[in-house]
């Protein structure tokens, strides 16, 4: 199976995120793991919404430093992230 665009593009964004900021540790593998259409164990689903919530954090922060676009596409992020997780469900 060829991947998708969006295979592609979430791919590249957490991979910039996890080599721009420690305090975030995004599960790329998780999210490449829905992209392909492969089933995910339950752990696997469970640690991917720890992340999206480590996201939200990190995105508050970035709004009381004053960084509004970076913050906005991290919650953008998270959104796909929240929705994919949903569509497998």
């Amino acid at each position: 199976m060829k991947p998708s665009q969006d295979y592609y593009q979430i791919t590249n964004s957490l991979t910039h995120i996890l080599t721009t900021s420690t305090q975030i540790k995004v599960c790329a593998n998780c999210v490449r793991f829905f992209l392909l259409g492969t089933e995910m164990t339950y752990n696997q689903i469970e640690r991917l919404k720890k992340d999206t919530e480590e996201l939200s954090i990190y995105a508050k922060k970035l709004f009381k430093k004053g960084d509004t676009p970076r913050a906005e596409k991290i919650l953008k992020k998270r959104e796909f992230i929240l929705r994919t997780i949903e569509m497998s469900a």
